[in-house]
């Protein structure tokens, strides 16, 4: 690990103190979780499919820009921002990099290759550690399922379905191309493909244990990498009297003197109350149990969690905690407006820890937690009745709006330099923009504007933008706020509900626009509110006054009463907690310390 050799001097605010020199440095550790790995560049081993031929004469898979679109991640060209955020980690220095789930997308050989080789190339190059623990888009069922998808990118911009054999769609012989890259590995997949990176430890860790195993002496590698065995990490969860035996590769190790990383898999496949015999399609995704169903169907990993947290408090170890899912609340109380609003189905509320299920987390003694999952930059914190304080990062992905990866830096005194450090200038970003030229040309949906974006982060904005237009609002809003969200300009909203000329007549946004800045805020919080004017938020807020004054008997009231409840939603994100560059103290104290 390198150390950071400079001190930064705090003045006093009397400035008549002394000058305090703040804690020692002594680790760094990124954090990237929903990578979502897509090998562009990947080989089909049976030759199936070569991929399509770009201007340069090289061969690339890709999936379709409309698929892109419809989805809360890009597929393709994250591939070029994990190479710069990688590189960016790099020439900092910074040698442990921890991948919090979803580091692949669907866990496919075809993909699960390339992650590989470009993580051994960084550790041989670059002397980096690579610390995983899995996601929903890893074993996306704990074992083999069939997998693929109907909009792979073809020749000619052509949509192309490919399938593994298993399949529905091969077994009806009407995919394009049937392939067995495209099977979704469960664990025993997973780990042969990535089992060096964190999942099974090395000489020169200090220590390692699971929760099925902890030295009764002293630790000795050998000893740790015959309990990392995946047969030697097996549960039983029952239902109705059925059990079936599943891994989980949870893991604590310790990289560096006296730093704990503690890597959570938790993942909870609960079994379908109409499942086959077959227990490859017994289980339900993950993607929403998280958390809420992880203390009741994993309560021997609750268990473990609370005597790591005893041990490192009692040895003196910095203990970070790292997973998939959110531990805390991540829309900062705004979960039963929203669920009021576009209902309580919607907006990933299900994916909301409940504040039962947050405070039994703080209960454990855990201090630190940086999950993924949403895609969502954001920090919230809660304490139980003892007063436990857990802080919850919520890092962002490099895959999505707006693309970033999480620096903790650790001090000598445990307290913790959280920065946030964006990947929007990368190289390779518009590659594959003359097939998507192709694709568009077929009569694609979306706006070829996009096209026209001169950086990967312009390129986010675009996908957040028509992903709210595509998706959120058609899924999610209710009528009239919807018909309003996708027809109107904020005129033509000021006569539909005869606002005051004075209040709108200089406003130059669309109901569209807002929408866009809703979902700017909701999914990046402080980083969203930099893409919005400082003019525009107080155009919102006179909106805000001025359809709360709508009379009941007004026509158009019920639009006029989804509006302040929109807006009371993005003023309240607006007050989360600091989310960008900040502090966290050993007792849970968030500081928003000024650069």
């Amino acid at each position: 690990m390198q150390h950071i050799l400079c001190f930064t001097a705090l003045l006093s605010l009397s400035g008549l103190a002394p000058v305090a020199a703040e804690p020692t440095p002594v680790a760094q550790i990124a954090f990237l979780p929903d990578v979502h790995f897509h090998d562009v560049y990947a080989s089909f081993e049976d030759d199936t499919f070569t991929g399509i031929t770009l201007d340069s004469g090289e061969k690339a898979v890709l999936r379709s820009m409309q698929a892109q679109l419809r989805s809360t991640r890009l597929f393709n060209e994250n591939y070029f921002a994990f190479i710069a955020a990688l590189d960016d980690i790099a020439q900092r220095g910074i040698s442990l990099v921890a991948l919090p789930g979803d580091f692949s997308d669907d866990g496919q050989s075809l993909h699960l290759r390339g992650l590989a080789n470009i993580l051994r190339r960084y550790e041989q190059e670059h002397g980096m550690r690579f610390l995983l623990t899995p996601g929903n888009h890893d074993p996306v069922r704990p074992f083999t399922v069939p997998g693929g998808k109907p909009d792979f990118l073809g020749e000619d911009g052509q949509a192309l379905s490919i399938y593994s054999h298993q399949h529905t769609e091969c077994r009806q012989q009407r995919a394009d191309i049937c392939s067995d890259e495209l099977e979704q590995l469960g664990y025993a997949g997973i780990f042969a493909h990535l089992s060096d990176f964190g999942f099974t430890p090395r000489r020169s860790d200090i220590y390692f244990e699971t929760p099925f195993w902890r030295p009764q002496g002293d630790y000795s590698s050998q000893q740790g990498l015959a309990a990392a065995e995946l047969a030697a990490r097996q549960y039983e969860p029952c239902a109705d009297g059925d059990c079936q035996t599943i891994s989980d590769t949870s893991y604590l190790i310790e990289p560096i003197d006296g730093l704990w990383l503690l890597a959570l898999d938790a993942n909870v496949y609960e079994l379908l109350d109409d499942h086959a015999s077959d227990a490859n399609l017994a289980y339900a995704s993950p993607s929403n149990a998280g958390y809420n169903a992880l203390v009741e169907q994993k309560p021997f990993l609750v268990e473990w969690i609370s005597n790591v947290a005893a041990r490192a408090d009692a040895q003196g170890k910095t203990l970070i905690t790292f997973s998939h899912y959110p531990m805390v609340d991540f829309y900062h109380g705004t979960g039963t407006g929203m669920a009021e609003l576009f209902g309580p189905d919607s907006a990933q509320l299900r994916r909301l820890p409940t504040a039962h299920t947050a405070e039994r987390l703080a209960a454990t003694g855990l201090r630190l937690h940086v999950g993924g999952h949403m895609h969502f930059n954001h920090t919230s914190s809660v304490a139980d009745s003892s007063g436990n304080t857990l802080v919850n990062i919520q890092a962002p992905s490099i895959a999505g709006y707006r693309p970033a990866y999480k620096l903790l830096t650790v001090h000598s005194d445990q307290s913790i330099k959280v920065e946030t450090l964006l990947v929007e200038d990368i190289d390779g970003f518009d590659t594959f923009f003359a097939a998507y030229t192709q694709e568009h040309a077929q009569g694609a949906p979306w706006s070829p504007e996009l096209l026209n974006s001169t950086s990967y982060g312009e390129m986010v904005d675009w996908h957040l933008r028509e992903l709210v237009r595509q998706r959120f609002i058609p899924r999610e809003w209710p009528q009239p706020l919807k018909q309003a969200a996708l027809e109107l300009s904020a005129e033509e909203l000021a006569q539909q509900l005869s606002l005051p000329e004075t209040i709108s007549e200089q406003w130059q946004w669309s109901m569209l626009t807002l929408a866009e800045d809703f979902y700017r805020v909701r999914n990046a919080s402080s980083l969203g509110l930099n893409h919005i004017s400082n003019t525009r938020l107080a155009e919102y807020q006179a909106l805000h006054k001025a359809v709360q004054l709508v009379s009941a008997q007004h026509a158009n009231y019920q639009l006029a009463q989804q509006i302040a409840q929109l807006l009371d939603i993005l003023f309240q994100l607006q007050k989360s907690p600091a989310s960008q560059h900040f502090w966290v103290q050993p007792d849970g104290t968030i500081e928003n310390r000024a650069e």
